[in-house]
């Protein structure tokens, strides 16, 4: 966030090490020495995770205004002497327009592809190569770019050489690319350079050339005025089989009981969900337990559009003070369930393990 110019203040403490009185309004580049400090000292989590404190930012690049704080009063909610919790309630705020905004370049995915440098990946070189021989490589990937000759992705890839690559050079028709790792020299992939005004393209074209393996195991173009093989396409198959399910639960000694498996079949999603809640109770009453002592459940849907029909059905079953709490996400479950059920409980008299 600092990097990026967000600038955002602390607007809550919860921590030790946190002070409401000298803390509360500061920006995150003024504390971040601080809170490194307290991570060493205390474990505490620098980007808050763990909930230590809350910001709330003023001003960022996106923003057409920036917010300026006029008032505000500081609210102490425990005055614990060794962590205190206070937060800042804003009463007076307002918007002032920049004078000045810079446009914002703003990237997709593709982008930051694009902007990788292959230095990034000298982790994945083969590691029997020197840096001067890296170097070596990266010139001659250089040396041929610019010189009009175009290549495919792989002859610049780090990874894609080894030590036998290095006796190719720059101004020959055909380079070698071997890779470091390879079970057999007949594998060796031979990258046909292209000459102008392919070379110009921004898209490279991945060929292959037809080569002939001799005797000292080094390969070449039969041809070099010969049509080149386009690779054929990727396929991709799928194989799938049913796996039968069966709902599951445990009980420990201690009272707890976790259910698992509790799927919800039906001609649409009321069914289905009744379904589900059905074999809910059953699992939870052939255990000495009741609805009343499940603690919270997660809901997993094929649809969350159809969530209002479910939860039609699900408040009828739970139609009590105090139910227990729920988190539905929406998952691709099969065709034939629309929902997954998964719940813990507890009951302090309960022992035993199914």
């Amino acid at each position: 966030m600092i990097d990026c110019q967000v600038h955002a203040i602390i607007i809550k403490v919860a921590a030790l090490g946190l002070m409401p009185d000298r803390h509360l309004g500061k920006s995150l580049k003024e504390m971040q020495p601080h809170l490194l400090l307290m991570r060493d000292k205390y474990g505490l989590n620098v980007c808050g995770e763990g909930g230590e404190y809350e910001t709330f930012t003023l001003d960022c690049p996106l923003f057409r205004s920036r917010i300026v704080v006029d008032d505000v009063q500081t609210v102490i909610s425990s005055a614990d002497p060794v962590c205190p919790v206070g937060y800042l309630n804003f009463t007076k705020l307002r918007l002032v327009a920049k004078e000045r905004i810079e446009p914002v370049v703003i990237k997709n995915s593709l982008d930051f592809i694009h902007d990788l440098n292959e230095s990034s990946y000298s982790d994945l070189s083969d590691p029997d190569l020197s840096e001067t021989e890296l170097e070596l490589i990266e010139r001659s990937s250089c040396g041929m770019v610019a010189g009009g000759i175009g290549v495919s992705r792989g002859s610049v890839m780090r990874n894609s050489f080894s030590k036998d690559d290095l006796s190719g050079t720059a101004g020959a028709t055909a380079v070698v690319l071997s890779r470091s790792n390879s079970i057999t020299k007949e594998l060796t992939i031979c990258a046909t350079l292209e000459p102008a005004p392919y070379s110009k393209s921004p898209v490279r074209i991945i060929t292959k050339a037809r080569s002939s393996i001799s005797a000292s195991g080094e390969c070449g173009p039969t041809s070099s005025d010969g049509p080149m093989e386009v690779l054929p396409p990727f396929h991709c198959s799928r194989e799938s089989r049913p796996l039968s399910n069966r709902p599951r639960a445990i009980v420990n000694s201690k009272g707890w009981m976790w259910v698992a498996g509790v799927q919800g079949c039906g001609e649409d999603s009321r069914q289905a969900m009744a379904s589900a809640l059905t074999t809910l109770e059953e699992m939870v009453q052939s255990r000495s337990f009741t609805l009343r002592q499940i603690c919270y459940i997660t809901l997993y849907v094929r649809n969350m559009g159809e969530y209002s029909f479910i939860n039609e059905i699900y408040s009828t079953v739970f139609a009590f003070a105090n139910p227990p709490t729920r988190v539905c996400v929406e998952c691709p479950l099969p065709a034939d369930c629309a929902v997954v059920l998964e719940a813990v409980a507890f009951n302090p008299v309960s022992s035993g393990k199914l």
